[in-house]
This record gives C-alpha cells, sequence and structure tokens, in this order.
C-alpha cells in the first residue's frame, strides 16, 4: 500500500526521503505530525513530532508508539498502524483524551490562533501551557502559564527565564496570542543583554554560573588561576559600564582596580562590554582556545573541594609566595576553632592554615 492511500495529506518534503510533514485524518478530524528519519532513512532512529492537540489525544501510548516507530518495516506501514491507533482513541476516548474534548471551544480557538506549533508542553486539562519562542539568534525561550479556572476573566500567572519579572497587561476580553505578544516584544528588548553576555560565555572563562541561564545577570571571569572578576549587568543597559567586583589576593588585585579608577572615562557605549574591560583593565581575559578551565578552579585549601553547595573560593591568601583559595565559610569554621584567633566586630583575624601568615574572615550569617 502506498502513503497516498493510508494519509493522502501527508508529503515527503525532501528529495532523500528523509523528511515527512503533513495531516492524518480521522473521523473527519486532521491532525498534524511530522516525521523525521536519519540519513540512513531507518525508522529505529526516527523522530516523531505531533501538534500538541494530537501529542496530548496519545499521551498515554507513548510507549507503544516509540516501539511500533522503531519496528516497522516502512514509513507508511507505520503510519497505518498509527492511524488505526488513532481511530480507537477518538472513538473511545481514555482519561486525557475526553479531558482535550472538554476544552473549552474558546480556548481551542485562542490555541489555534496562536498557533499549535508555538505550544511544546500541555498539562492536565489544559491548565498548564508552555509555549516556546525562538529569538532572532535562535535562542529559545520558554513562557510558561498557569490558566486560571475562571480564564479568560481571571489574569493566568506566568513564570519566564527573563533577567526581570515579566510584566504584562490583562483584562477578561484578553487571548493568549495578546500575552505572547508582550512575551515577544519583551524578548526582544533584551537581545543587546543576550548578545553581551553570550560573548562573555564564549570568549572567557565563566567560573559563575556553572550553567548560566537567561535570567542571570551576572558572570565571574577567571583572570588568574586564584583571581577573578564578577561584573554585574543592567538587562535594560547593557552597554553601560557593569558593576565590577574583584576576587583575590590583594597583591594581585590592587593594580586592576587601579587601572579600572584610572581608565574610568575610557568606557565606550559604542563598543561590547568585553572588549571595554579588557581597555580599562590594560588585560587580556584567558581564552578559551589557549588555556583549559582547570587552570582556574583553584580547590579550597580546607575542604579540597572547588565548589561546596553554591559556593566557590572566594577568600585568598595574601602572601605572593602562597595565594591558597578558601571557600568563606571554610575558612571562618576553621579559624574560630583555633585560640590564636582574634574578632572585632564582623571580622576573624588568624593565620593562613598553609603559609601561616596573617589572614581574615568576614563573619557572615549563613557562617554562624
Amino acid at each position: 500500500m502506498d502513503l497516498w492511500e493510508v494519509c493522502p495529506q501527508m508529503v515527503c518534503m525532501n528529495k532523500e526521503g528523509t523528511f515527512y510533514d503533513g495531516y492524518i485524518g480521522v473521523m473527519n478530524q486532521n491532525f498534524r505530525l511530522s516525521l523525521t528519519l536519519p540519513p540512513d532513512g531507518s525508522l529505529r532512529e526516527a523522530e516523531l513530532k505531533f501538534q500538541p492537540d494530537l501529542y496530548y489525544l496519545l499521551i498515554e501510548h507513548q510507549p507503544l508508539i516509540k516501539q511500533r516507530l522503531s519496528q516497522c518495516p516502512s514509513v507508511t506501514a507505520f503510519l497505518q498502524e498509527l492511524k488505526v491507533l488513532l481511530e480507537k482513541v477518538v472513538e473511545k476516548p481514555n482519561r486525557s483524551s475526553e479531558q482535550f474534548f472538554r476544552v473549552p471551544n474558546r480556548l481551542l480557538n485562542e490555541l489555534k490562533q496562536l498557533g499549535w506549533d508555538k505550544l511544546v508542553y500541555i498539562g492536565p486539562a489544559f491548565k498548564k501551557l508552555h509555549l516556546s519562542k525562538e529569538d532572532d539568534e535562535g535562542r529559545t525561550h520558554i513562557l510558561k502559564i498557569q490558566l486560571h479556572a475562571e480564564h479568560p476573566r481571571v489574569q493566568p500567572t506566568c513564570v519566564t527565564d527573563l533577567p526581570k519579572m515579566f510584566k504584562y497587561t490583562w483584562n477578561p476580553n484578553s487571548k493568549l496570542i495578546d500575552l505572547y505578544t508582550q512575551f515577544e516584544r519583551v524578548i526582544q528588548s533584551y537581545q543587546m543583554f543576550w548578545d553581551a553576555m553570550e560573548e562573555i560565555d564564549k570568549k572567557t572563562w565563566v567560573l559563575e554560573p556553572e550553567k548560566p541561564t537567561y535570567s542571570a545577570t551576572f558572570r565571574r571571569i577567571a583572570l588568574s588561576p586564584n583571581s577573578s572578576l564578577q561584573v554585574i549587568f543592567d538587562p535594560d543597559e547593557p552597554q553601560n559600564f557593569v558593576q565590577c567586583q574583584f576576587i583575590g589576593a590583594e597583591s594581585v588585585v590592587d593594580p586592576l582596580k587601579q587601572n579600572l579608577n584610572t581608565n574610568l572615562q575610557k568606557w565606550d557605549m559604542g563598543i561590547n562590554v568585553l572588549q571595554n574591560l579588557e581597555n580599562l583593565l590594560e588585560i587580556e581575559f584567558p581564552s578559551p582556545a589557549f588555556t583549559k578551565k582547570e587552570e582556574f578552579l583553584g580547590e579550597c585549601g580546607i575542604c579540597y573541594s572547588y565548589r561546596l553547595g553554591m559556593e566557590l573560593p572566594s577568600k585568598v591568601c595574601e602572601s605572593a609566595q602562597c595565594g591558597q583559595p578558601y571557600h568563606q565559610s571554610c575558612l571562618y569554621e576553621w579559624l574560630k576553632t583555633l585560640p590564636s584567633s582574634r574578632y572585632s566586630y564582623n571580622m576573624v583575624f588568624g593565620e593562613c592554615p598553609i603559609c601561616m601568615k596573617p589572614l581574615t574572615v568576614t563573619v557572615t550569617t549563613s557562617a554562624d
């Protein structure tokens, strides 16, 4: 049996015969899906994508569908089996498909107007929706929506991965496409900010965050094995001067602080932030092209680990011959056990566990 006999609206989109896109028709209803095969044409490694309405109908049958996709001898044979399964589901709905058919027509119309292709997740009874938006540079952003039982009279709750709170307007006549349009506008406004962050991520060794998200407004950049620079951006004005905090021994970071203060007036909003920082500090940041990140991951001299929960070593021995880094909390716990340590307000004065040179640490609430 040929493909056109089973699914006349399903079309092979390339000459290699590895991408199929179209509709599968069942009981006067059409459902969109696509099927991508690897170069060898094997169904075992094929990728099947459903539009959300079809995915929701077949959600309880996903394991069976994956199994049959890997075992069927051809695309036509698989689509024929899928069509039989879908006919049974539409004729005798399971719990998930029954919920789909109970979704108010207004909401279904809103989703159709928005476009099923923008939906990447649908929760039970369509109460949770995840919408995706790809920006100009190919970055994918997710808008997570929790619909109220009285939608659209009561505004939905939204969660995003934006650097600032997503502020949106809503009224009883609003639709999901109105919310999505506002999300698109906000994403567009942060393009310059994300571009600046991505350049730092690509051209320097970023110590924190370990896995940057689109909401993170700071980067801790490696300067040397025991020193780093933390920069904090204003996502609304990313070309402006960034907040700078140096981490490391004074003998290492003081000259950089001096350069920064001396050259501050040279900040040029017409060039990128990374180039501005290098110009002001009169350095070149260690490049991933010529160095390894391990060179900058100094272990704590007390617990012998780099990452302690969410904490990285941020206190460094001031001795130029030592320069051993420590976690703030580890050093505090160490110093407070020594009888020779002295306290003054929120400072503890003691000795470096490695070289015995004078060392101080700030007492923090978390450390207590």
